[in-house]
């Protein structure tokens, strides 16, 4: 195998990983491609996905505009937030930033849903290459990893921290370098395993605690599996400290200032979701979701905790008969299949949470989960999201059992094989997905924003943000160029995700949600004036909604007359001194 290995050329070694990102990025575009061309338009639900663009629009203009990056004020002004705490995917955003300035950040957004699984197919298919002979073995394996639920589900709910896992197939490689191999350098080892998880870092913190805990459980089941080649252990540990140790000279300086921010900053952010409730559901490994093939209630009308972009674990029943085969038939001559196997078996323990939930319903039967959740690191996890690590390794598996059957060459077994796999490809092909369009009112995108609001004046948008379906004033924002800060968010932060209850706050939720009268009690007024210029909010934009009527006589009468201009479908005061 070592010598098949060895005798490819450079180009034959690159030829593979180029054909599967290539194949992987037809069928993005068929699954994830649906509002590459339109501003408006992103494949997805409507909530996080604002958010995301919002943070691809944000992380460039702070680093232009000399602002911290790592902290913003630009929402929820003037307390902000802290990004460490929240999923601002800065690496993506800073590598995106010359489309997000020419293009939008819409259209940077829809091109990074594209991408996640074409670049997570390519780099599988270099790390899943280690465990095959033959490379057409590796791009079954990679393939189903890329289009995996903990993909496209996560791609969908607009998580691109998740969705963007090139990463982790790459720390796959380097780790079994550092760990098992050890043929390359130390010092490329080293330094590549340290940039590589400054990388992950600032494009998904959580996902870098998924790999380090990968990394923790692959380490003890290696010396669990092999604890009678106390020798040949001996014998790796020296490269592996010196490997582990460079990494850790090269994560440590780089990551040091965004670990403090996060650590040491304000706006320190709890864990925003209830424990308990964003888990792996039992019966969610077989039966799916938002699949081609799928039986019964299907997408949000399935009965398990949580929400639809979280119900990532599915196998489907097929791959779960799959990976029993090969792991009985690979178990003693493939440490891979040992090792992926038992981690899989770890990880979806791990994933089902603190108790043991099967078809919505909560058991109450304790699961190991539940030791760790009181780490303080660790109880930020959402245990659900573990299943990316058992898609991971059931992906090497698959690799692995196609190999072996290319191997043995028997036409009866090959046949066997190719209708499992063909039915394992079946019931995993995602269908369903929902699409969204929000319309940007043309003043966000048009001179109409510069004429009318000054470079950093703080504003009030209406309609006000009281919930993750009403992000719009964020994409508003992200499409004005962040010309302006605003008292309006939805973030990770201390409290209710849209803020401090204000008398800004108050006012509008009673006109704009319950759909309350307009208050003309003057103590009322009075109190939203005051707040406007406690906080210094300069302009008040009144966009199009259901409410815009009411909410238009709301400022009227709170600033005794009309808007000051219309223009693009917004309606903005000035505020009175």
């Amino acid at each position: 195998m070592a010598r098949h290995r060895l005798g490819l050329s450079s180009a034959s070694r690159w030829r593979w990983p180029a054909a599967v990102a290539v194949v992987a990025t037809g069928l993005s575009m068929l699954l994830l491609g649906n509002g590459l061309l339109h501003q408006d338009t992103w494949r997805g639900n409507a909530g996080d996905p604002e958010q995301a663009i919002w943070w691809l629009a944000y992380v460039p203009h702070a680093i232009m505009h000399g602002h911290n990056p790592l902290y913003t004020d630009f929402a929820l002004y003037p307390n902000g937030a802290n990004l460490m705490w929240n999923t601002a995917v800065i690496l993506p955003a800073l590598v995106m930033a010359p489309v997000t300035l020419t293009l939008g950040p819409v259209t940077t957004y829809n091109l990074l849903l594209v991408a996640a699984p074409a670049t997570t197919a390519w780099a599988a298919q270099l790390a899943l290459r280690r465990y095959v002979d033959h490379q057409a073995s590796a791009a079954v394996g990679a393939l189903l990893f890329a289009f995996t639920p903990s993909i496209v589900a996560h791609a969908t709910g607009g998580h691109l921290q998740i969705a963007l896992a090139a990463l982790l197939p790459l720390l796959l490689l380097v780790g079994d370098e550092a760990l098992i191999r050890q043929r390359w350098p130390v010092a490329r080892c080293g330094v590549t395993l340290g940039l590589l998880a400054v990388a992950q870092l600032l494009t998904g913190e959580e996902l870098l605690f998924i790999e380090a805990l990968l990394g923790v459980i692959a380490v003890a089941i290696l010396l669990g599996l092999n604890w009678r080649r106390r020798t040949e252990i001996r014998a790796r540990v020296p490269y592996a400290l010196r490997a582990f140790g460079l990494a850790g000279a090269v994560f440590v300086p780089l990551a040091a200032y965004p670990l403090v921010v996060q650590v040491f900053g304000r706006r320190h952010a709890p864990s925003p979701h209830a424990k308990n409730v964003y888990v792996a559901d039992l019966a969610n490994f077989v039966r799916p979701v938002d699949m081609l093939l799928r039986f019964g209630a299907h997408g949000s009308a399935l009965p398990f905790t949580g929400n639809s972009s979280e119900w990532t674990s599915y196998l489907g029943i097929p791959l779960v008969i799959t990976l029993v085969a090969v792991t009985m038939w690979c178990w003693r001559r493939s440490g891979a299949v040992r090792l992926a196997a038992i981690g899989a078996v770890v990880l979806a323990v791990c994933s089902l949470g603190e108790s043991l939930h099967v078809n919505g319903h909560d058991t109450g039967i304790p699961m190991p989960w539940r030791v760790v959740t009181h780490i303080p690191v660790v109880s930020q996890l959402l245990p659900a999201r573990l299943s990316i690590g058992v898609a991971l390794c059931a992906a090497v598996l698959v690799a692995v059992f196609v190999d072996r059957v290319i191997a043995v060459q028997r036409p009866m077994m090959m046949a066997g094989a190719s209708a499992l796999v063909g039915a394992v490809v079946a019931t995993a092909i995602p269908w369903g997905l929902p699409t969204t369009s929000i319309a940007t009112p043309a003043f966000f995108r048009s001179a109409a924003v510069r004429h009318n609001v000054g470079q950093d004046e703080v504003v009030l948008v209406s309609p006000y943000i009281f919930g993750p379906a009403s992000e719009q004033p964020m994409l508003w924002q992200a499409e004005a160029g962040m010309r302006y800060r605003m008292v309006d968010g939805w973030l990770i932060v201390p409290g209710q995700h849209w803020g401090e209850p204000t008398p800004a706050a108050t006012i509008l939720y009673d006109v704009e949600v319950r759909g309350d009268p307009v208050p003309a009690d003057s103590a009322d007024l009075n109190a939203l004036t005051g707040y406007l210029h406690a906080t210094h909010v300069t302009r008040v934009l009144v966009a199009p909604s259901y409410r815009q009527a009411a909410v238009m006589e709301l400022f009227t009468l709170a600033f005794r007359h009309g808007p000051g201009a219309e223009a693009g479908g917004v309606a903005v005061w000035k505020v009175p001194a």
